[in-house]
């Protein structure tokens, strides 16, 4: 059987390779922390993009629904107004 200074010089090594463990997982953990914070970045940056598209492309249609009631209320405008001439001139015999 081990002597007490042996199994206490067992323990104090194991308890060194432990912390030695530790510190590489917290470093490893760090690292991975990083390449997160990258990824991440990376992938907010790709949608903020499409955001920027997408709202460009939502301006266009937009812009185009305008002009298309634009040009209906332009054409309704003129069927009013052509009834109203009608009947003004069949009112005026």
């Amino acid at each position: 059987m081990a002597s007490t200074e042996e199994r206490l010089a067992r323990v104090e090594e194991q308890v060194q390779e432990q912390s030695r463990g530790f510190s590489e997982l917290r470093e490893t953990i760090h690292h991975l922390e990083r390449r997160f914070d990258d990824r991440f970045a990376s992938i907010e940056q790709r949608f903020q993009h499409l955001e920027q598209r997408v709202d460009v492309r939502f301006d266009v249609l937009e812009q185009r629904y305008n002009s298309m009631i634009s040009a209906q209320m332009v054409t309704v405008a003129a069927i009013v107004g052509g009834f109203v001439a009608t009947i003004a001139a069949l009112l005026s015999r």
